[in-house]
């Protein structure tokens, strides 16, 4: 008989109790997946292996990718945790085990994350007591193993901590106590060994034993548990009374355990200061002796500058006759002397000259220390004034193979006398060389610092300056010991540069590290203007004469210093045009950030970047793509010149260089119309 033949009261019961056994699979999926807990069922006869819906999420899987055996199912487990399994169910069938309960790791198949279970399994057996399949269930504890795992690691962190603090306060040589209401419940061995008392037997006591008196008690109860009970650190020195009635300077810092409860309690820590405050005494008499002292031999100084300031006017005198004879002698056609008699003849004239500059040097200090210096206060471009000086020393740099370079820098115009100022720069540019290594370095730079300041500074690659001899650094005659006989000098040139500097309004000072050399650096006032802006205003409101070369500006990028010297004479007999010069092509773009020159003159066989390279960049930039730049090169073959002119230099100027031809191209090009005019 069919479901259709049965009858209708027999077919709704049968519906209803279908409905009822839906309605009850679907309530215990959803149990299982509330709980993170699945059943599964293995029969041992046939392989075949059952699992619940929530086994399947527990292992991210979907009911048709699974092929539903043991083999399966255990390529699912971790690979470190298979043997585990294996060994679990294995060993419960071969021992007559009823089941088995063990944790281990899944890892899911989509997305490769590693899950926790827990498994634990049950065996059915037939009449004859022989295992015929196991069932079982599979729970997610993943969440609950991190939590267990994240308590156990901050447990064992605070145990850790506990222990470190404990460990830290044992060793720590400031005393610590922990206060309430004032007594002393806590406190570690420092504390004991700072007030004289034994082993744990400062606790109980009340801090009123501490302090010398009951006011000093009461005062700094006063101040200090206002400020802690506000969540504040009180600090304070107060003189204390050790166990055996001795009295110490401590230092105290307090804070409360909880700001929030201050009643908690309070931590103090107690640092014995004695030494200091019996140091501080001694400083203060020293300082009065070290007044008294400076006072007398400012006296002195003053003595020893008159003394000399009239010694140096004295011996001026002879000394002009002994150098102004021995240029006659010289220069002397009618009676001309020997080679030999030259050659002494030009020692006594060496030697002359470097006595007077160091009488120079005296007189020019006692001059400044009387208060008798005259000063013409101006605005000056430190570019200029620094490429004064260091072609004026760059012979004495070739002698010891000493590279000098100026740092090219956007700087204002600094407020200064010229002639004091190129005096100082001399002094420092030429100390930089001659306390220096052999094939050393020296360089030049600039700096806009705070307070309307510039700062001019000589960094060398010396031996540097001891620290025991800095402070004497900037006194008259003082000469380090490392140096002294072996250059020449009198150790007034500092202490004349630093005179200088401060009657011009500035400052001078030096940084310095035993074999890293010493940087020198002068500030004086800067006028926050720069020339080239300065020019820029006028150009915009007065109308611009026809071009001509006075007036223009030339950039001359050359390494070697003759050809730049040859150069510099040449333009210099052309009137009215100004020369710059670097000595690579770095430093020469870099000035271009800053500088507009109306020609640039450019070596092609530079160290580091070449010409061309330099030539590409300058016409690649807006900004210096259509100043005229001329090559200049020693490679005089026809090759050579095919490849400058192609590559669109507007000249080409052959090594040695033929003046009239120079001078002929140059002015050529400064006569040319610059863009913007009109011929």
């Amino acid at each position: 008989m069919t479901s259709t033949d049965k009858r209708p009261g027999e077919r709704t019961r049968l519906e209803a109790a279908e409905q009822a056994l839906h309605d009850i699979k679907v309530r215990l999926n959803k149990t299982q997946e509330i709980a993170h807990l699945g059943c599964w069922e293995l029969n041992t006869l046939t392989g075949q292996l059952f699992w619940s819906d929530e086994v399947y999420r527990i292992f991210g899987m979907l009911p048709q990718e699974f092929a539903a055996t043991y083999e399966a199912f255990i390529d699912s487990v971790h690979p470190d945790d298979r043997d585990l399994v294996n060994s679990a169910y294995t060993s419960s069938i071969q021992e007559d085990k009823d089941g088995y309960e063990i944790e281990h790791r899944i890892v899911r198949k989509q997305s490769g994350a590693i899950r926790y279970v827990r498994e634990k399994c049950e065996h059915s057996r037939d009449a004859a007591g022989k295992i015929i399949g196991s069932v079982g269930m599979v729970q997610d504890i993943t969440d609950y193993k991190n939590v267990n795992d994240s308590l156990e690691q901050r447990t064992l962190q605070v145990e850790r901590l506990a222990h470190e603090q404990q460990f830290i306060l044992s060793i720590m040589p400031i005393g610590a106590a922990f206060l309430k209401d004032r007594e002393i419940l806590a406190a570690n061995p420092a504390f004991d060994e700072i007030f004289g008392y034994e082993s744990g037997t400062a606790l109980g006591v009340n801090m009123m034993a501490l302090y010398p008196d009951s006011e000093t008690y009461e005062h700094i109860g006063k101040s200090a548990y206002p400020e802690i009970g506000g969540g504040g650190t009180h600090t304070v020195d107060s003189l204390m009374k050790k166990r055996d009635g001795s009295l110490i300077w401590c230092s105290l810092v307090g804070r409360a355990v909880n700001a929030e409860k201050p009643d908690n309690g309070s931590i103090w820590m107690f640092k014995d200061i004695t030494a200091r405050k019996r140091a501080e005494d001694l400083l203060l008499e020293s300082n009065r002796l070290l007044n008294e002292a400076r006072e007398q031999a400012e006296s002195a100084s003053r003595a020893k500058s008159d003394f000399l300031a009239r010694m140096s006017h004295e011996l001026r005198t002879p000394m002009n006759a002994i150098i102004g004879f021995t240029q006659l002698l010289e220069d002397d056609r009618d009676n001309p002397l020997s080679e030999d008699q030259q050659d002494s003849l030009h020692e006594i004239n060496k030697a002359g000259n470097h006595l007077l500059e160091l009488i120079n040097e005296v007189l020019d200090l006692a001059r400044i220390e009387n208060g008798r210096q005259s000063l013409s206060i101006e605005p000056l471009e430190p570019w200029e004034i620094c490429s004064e000086c260091v072609s004026l020393l760059r012979p004495l740099a070739q002698e010891r193979g000493i590279a000098v370079t100026i740092i090219p820098a956007a700087a204002g115009r600094v407020v200064a006398d010229r002639t004091k100022l190129r005096q100082v720069l001399i002094n420092l540019i030429s100390n930089a060389i001659k306390f220096n290594h052999e094939s050393g370095t020296v360089a030049v730079g600039f700096e806009l610092r705070p307070e309307r300041l510039l700062r001019i500074w000589v960094r060398d690659s010396g031996p540097g300056i001891t620290p025991d001899f800095l402070p004497r650094l900037f006194l008259p005659f003082e000469r380090a010991a490392a140096v002294d006989g072996m250059v020449e000098g009198t150790g007034i040139g500092l202490v004349l540069a630093k005179r200088l500097v401060e009657a011009m309004g500035g400052a001078i000072g030096v940084e310095t590290s035993v074999d890293n050399g010493s940087l020198f650096w002068v500030e004086l006032p800067h006028t926050g203007q720069m020339e080239e802006l300065e020019a820029s205003t006028t150009a915009a409101t007065v109308p611009l004469p026809v071009p001509s070369a006075r007036g223009r500006r030339i950039l001359y990028i050359e390494d070697n210093p003759a050809n730049m010297r040859l150069v510099k004479k040449i333009v210099s007999g052309l009137g009215g045009v100004n020369l710059i010069s670097v000595e690579t092509a770095e430093a020469g773009l870099d000035l271009l950030r800053t500088v507009t020159p109306d020609l640039i003159l450019l070596d092609i066989n530079l160290p580091g970047m070449d010409g061309f390279e330099a030539f590409g960049r300058l016409r690649a930039n807006q900004q210096t793509r259509d100043i005229p730049v001329i090559a200049v090169t020693a490679s005089a073959m026809p090759d050579q010149v095919k490849r400058i002119i192609a590559a669109g230099f507007d000249e080409c100027l052959t090594k040695p260089i033929n003046v009239q031809r120079f001078v002929k191209v140059i002015s050529m090009q400064l006569e040319k119309v610059a863009p913007g005019e009109e011929a």
